[in-house]
């Protein structure tokens, strides 16, 4: 067998496909620790971001909060979240942006769950 794949038109080494096998294993196992770097990487965009960036990150986390499996609103960071959604919504001079913080918040389902 070669030492290298082909994906999308990329090769792919046995160390990409073994970092690709690790990361769905840590995610299918329950561990989220990816995930919370990654929401931390879009909150430091939305406050450094030009206005494009807030709007993709608005959009970014509504679809993450859409998703039912994941329950990203029991995570420990969703109130620092929603605290910004919140600001952006409540301050942001864009009106796209304060629609699609509004769509953001308008997702997660309740924290009791009902």
């Amino acid at each position: 067998m070669a030492s290298t794949l082909i994906d999308d038109g990329q090769n792919l080494s046995k160390d990409d496909l073994n970092e690709r096998s690790d990361s769905f294993r840590s995610a299918s196992s329950g561990n989220f620790h990816w995930l919370g770097k990654m929401v931390q990487a879009f909150l430091s965009c939305v406050t450094t971001g030009n206005v494009k960036v807030q709007w993709n990150v608005c959009h970014a986390l509504s679809n993450l909060f859409s998703n039912k499996t994941l329950k990203l609103q029991d995570m420990n960071w969703a109130p620092s979240v929603f605290s910004i959604l919140l600001l952006l919504l409540r301050d942001s001079s864009n009106f796209k942006i304060r629609i699609q913080a509004a769509a953001a918040l308008a997702v997660p389902e309740s924290i009791n769950g009902e």
